[in-house]
């Protein structure tokens, strides 16, 4: 009976874990998006996704991250092209990155070396009072992967990429402090 004690505790964590890897691989589909389109002056909302061979329009289902990938087993569905593993390597790799951005803020750590990193406002707040600095950090880190990858390809950085990073910042973080300030001090020695 302890293990389903302990698994109904550990749920929440999971699906919290489960949402980010989905988010994050989603944020790595529009980041690869963004990498492309943004250096070569194309919007990165329209038109959409199409196969850069024959121009097939994907539909919403191959489209999913990773997921349309593996349905289309690496190939277009209208011409039978191959599809740059790159893009599913981005979708998974974003998709780790914010589950250890989930683990290292918000996850108790017997390593003194993260306390100060998670364990203290993150972990106190928990992820709905933090929600806005979270979304804050998230985006901060798809723009530094979106810049380095726009950088790795053309050796420049379109300045809107940055740009957008601080005007999420610059609004999230306020709203996190006026949240927390809301919510009570977790620290009333602080």
């Amino acid at each position: 009976m302890g293990s389903m004690n302990d698994f109904t505790i550990a749920l929440p964590t999971i699906v919290n874990m489960v949402f980010m890897f989905a988010f994050g691989a989603c944020a790595g589909s529009f980041i690869h998006v963004v990498a492309y389109r943004m250096p070569a002056g194309l919007s990165v909302i329209s038109p959409p996704s199409r196969c850069p061979v024959c121009g097939f329009r994907l539909p919403w289902y191959q489209n999913m991250p990773i997921v349309g990938y593996l349905l289309l087993r690496g190939r277009c569905s209208a011409c039978s092209v191959h599809i740059p593993v790159r893009y599913v390597l981005s979708e998974v790799l974003m998709g780790l990155l914010f589950v250890a951005i989930y683990a290292v803020l918000f996850l108790p750590s017997s390593a003194d070396f993260w306390y100060p990193v998670g364990d203290g406002w993150w972990r106190a707040q928990g992820v709905i009072v933090a929600f806005p600095a979270l979304v804050a950090v998230l985006w901060g880190t798809g723009a530094l992967v979106a810049m380095t990858l726009c950088d790795a390809r053309t050796f420049l950085i379109p300045v809107a990429i940055p740009a957008w990073a601080s005007v999420v910042a610059l609004i999230a973080w306020p709203i996190a402090a006026l949240l927390a300030r809301d919510y009570g001090h977790p620290f009333p020695a602080l």
